[in-house]
């Protein structure tokens, strides 16, 4: 007879509570998660290896095929180690580690009315666009 594995503590990394004005701000106070949340705006579903290619090309100006492979992976990295996981842990993106994939969670479209309203969206378009 198998017993069942002792799950205590499983869960105690997902936070189902609901989003507090603070925690948002929490949130949205990275530029990385930022700018994760607006390349999710037109993807429904982002590799992880794309996400960080985009963003290290916004951080650096440069088109994707001459972003610095330390600059690569360093921005992997952090979304991996970091922003992932505190994103959704918060509901506002959804990760799948088999495929390494990020897709939107039920807390992102506040987290981008948000961004939205407060201008932060605008922002990010104006910085790429001058890149």
């Amino acid at each position: 007879m198998t017993t069942a594995p002792d799950l205590t503590g499983f869960a105690d990394d997902v936070d189902t509570a609901p989003l507090t004005y603070d925690r948002i701000f929490e949130l949205l106070a990275n530029e990385h998660r930022r700018r994760l949340l607006y390349a999710l705006r037109a993807e429904t579903r982002l590799p992880l290896a794309d996400a960080a290619l985009i963003l290290a090309s916004w951080e650096t100006g440069r088109p994707i095929d001459t972003v610095p492979a330390a600059t690569l992976d360093a921005v992997e990295l952090s979304l991996e180690h970091a922003h992932v996981p505190k994103l959704g842990r918060h509901d506002v993106i959804d990760f799948d580690e088999t495929d390494r994939v990020i897709t939107r969670g039920p807390q992102a479209s506040l987290l981008l009315s948000v961004m939205e309203a407060s201008g932060v969206l605008a922002a990010i378009e104006d910085d790429i666009s001058r890149d």
